[in-house]
């Protein structure tokens, strides 16, 4: 892994920590975040976010 990539991981795995800190409170249902889920490893270029959403969906029966 290069340390490009290791830094989208970083951002991803930060930006998933507050989401579902948000989602543990009650601000944001399971819908959204799902899709704050998947806007992060679109733009952090995430490979293992990516990986994680598509398990999501493909768990829920749905795709982008």
């Amino acid at each position: 892994m290069s340390d490009e990539q290791a830094a989208a991981e970083t951002r991803y795995q930060l930006a998933r920590c507050v989401f579902l800190r948000l989602y543990s409170e009650g601000v944001i249902n399971d819908i959204e975040l799902k899709e704050l889920l998947s806007e992060a490893a679109v733009k952090y270029g995430s490979m293992i976010g990516v990986l994680e959403v598509n398990s999501i969906a493909g768990e829920n029966g749905y795709k982008d």
